[in-house]
């Protein structure tokens, strides 16, 4: 039976596809998530209206992960998003480089100036979406014995990636994931689909939230 004494959390919970407007034709234009503090963003901007579909066609078939689209009612792509690049600085990007800024304390994002990163928009005002996660911080203590149900995980229960095993168990009486190092046996990660929480142990290492993913 695995159990573990009282240890220091950090939450953190997903937002997907929070959008935004953006006005056409300004220059360092910021948008502003909702929430904070921000611990990971993929923004991305829907370009059908200011990008030509060429341009937008070729960069799918050479960066496939960075470009999503939606089809209409005729089954075509009538939405084409892509992902924009987080930056340390605009001053590094060049014109047309779809790059912008975030400060994860305040939640806002900065756009270029045309000199120094793209303008999302030109000719019309256009969405940006963002998928992000945000909180993080010590908030709380979890006491020995709170994750329930995981003397009951059996061999085939587990599935494995890069040393992390991953575990489906019922935590408190909801269904959850668990990650677990497999080298030290330490519990990495809980992921509750039902209340979108997520809890990081604050001493477990980088990879665990690409890992602690819930399927």
């Amino acid at each position: 039976m695995l159990q573990m004494n009282a240890v220091d959390i950090m939450q953190q919970v997903s937002v997907s596809g929070e959008r935004s407007s953006v006005r056409a034709g300004i220059r360092n234009q910021t948008v502003q998530l909702l929430n904070t503090p921000v611990t990971d963003c993929a923004l991305w901007v829907s370009e059908l209206s200011e990008t030509p579909l060429s341009e937008l066609q070729e960069l799918y078939r050479a960066e496939r992960e960075n470009v999503r689209t939606v089809s209409g009612d005729d089954g075509l792509p009538a939405e084409w998003w892509v992902r924009w690049q987080r930056v340390e600085s605009l001053a590094s990007c060049g014109p047309e480089d779809r790059c912008y800024e975030l400060d994860c304390t305040t939640g806002r994002i900065t756009f270029g100036d045309g000199v120094n990163g793209r303008i999302p928009a030109y000719s019309a005002e256009i969405q940006v979406s963002a998928d992000y996660s945000w909180g993080g911080g010590v908030s709380g203590n979890l006491p020995a014995g709170a994750i329930d149900g995981l003397s009951g995980i059996s061999a085939g229960e587990l599935t494995e990636k890069d040393g992390v095993l991953s575990a489906r168990s019922d935590c408190q009486g909801a269904r959850c994931t668990v990650t677990i190092d497999k080298a030290t046996g330490d519990i990495l990660s809980v992921r509750s689909p039902s209340n979108k929480l997520s809890v990081y142990f604050s001493d477990v290492s980088p990879y665990t939230a690409d890992s602690a993913t819930v399927e």
